[in-house]
C-alpha cells in the first residue's frame, strides 16, 4: 500500500519516436521544457512511479506474495515476499507521461526473486518464473478514474489473455474478464 524509491522527472520528452523526426530542434527543446515543468511540479509522494516498491492488497485483506515461482495472497503482511517493484517496459511507447502510471498503461511487477509476475493462459495461476518483460508478464492497468496511479488506489490488472488477475481464497489467477471484488487490488 506504500511506495518508495524512484521519484522526480527523468527529463525525457514523453512524445513518440516519430516526434523527434517531425519537429525542428527548437520545437523539441520547447516540448521537453514544457514536459519537465509539468513533471517537476508533480512531486507528490503518493504518486506511483516506475521503480517504486509496492504492495497489492486483495479483497481478502491479504497481500499478493511470491513463494518460489508461484503468486499467492496468504498474509496480512508487507514483508519481502509481498514487495513488488513496478516497472514500465522500455520497448513500449505510450501516450502518457513515462514517469507515472495511467489507466491503459502496461506495467510489469518484479517479485523479490528477481522474476516478473506472469500469466500464461486464460484461467492459469499467476506465477513469477522469468526475468523477461514479455507478453506474458505485461499487465494493463485499469482503474475507475483516469488519474495517475497513487497510493491507496483500487486497481485491476488485465493480462494478455483479456482476463483480470483475481484472488480467491489464497490463490492468485487470471480467470475472468470482470472488474469485480475478486479482481480489485489496493496499492
Amino acid at each position: 500500500s506504500g511506495a518508495s524509491g524512484a521519484s522526480g522527472a527523468s527529463g525525457r520528452a514523453s512524445g513518440r519516436v516519430e516526434d523527434t523526426e517531425l519537429l525542428g530542434a527548437s520545437r523539441i527543446q520547447s516540448f521537453q521544457s514544457t514536459w519537465q515543468a509539468v513533471s517537476l511540479g508533480s512531486d507528490d509522494p503518493d504518486l506511483i512511479r516506475p521503480g517504486d516498491r509496492i504492495f497489492l492488497r486483495a479483497h481478502t485483506g491479504c497481500y499478493i506474495d511470491v513463494a518460489e515461482d508461484m503468486a499467492f495472497a496468504r498474509w496480512d503482511d508487507t514483508g519481502d515476499w509481498q514487495q513488488l517493484v513496478i516497472e514500465k517496459s522500455p520497448l513500449v511507447v505510450e501516450d502518457t507521461d513515462p514517469s507515472l502510471f495511467h489507466p491503459g498503461d502496461l506495467m510489469f511487477l518484479k517479485a523479490h526473486t528477481g522474476r516478473y509476475l506472469d500469466v500464461q493462459d486464460e484461467g492459469s495461476p499467476v506465477q513469477a518464473r522469468w526475468q523477461d518483460l514479455g507478453v506474458w508478464q505485461g499487465l494493463e492497468l485499469a482503474k475507475k478514474d483516469s488519474d495517475p496511479l497513487r497510493v491507496g488506489d483500487i486497481l485491476f490488472l488485465k493480462s494478455h489473455t483479456g482476463m483480470y488477475i483475481d484472488v480467491h481464497n489464497h490463490q492468485v489467477q487470471a480467470r475472468w474478464a470482470d472488474e469485480g471484488d475478486w479482481q480489485a487490488l489496493t496499492i
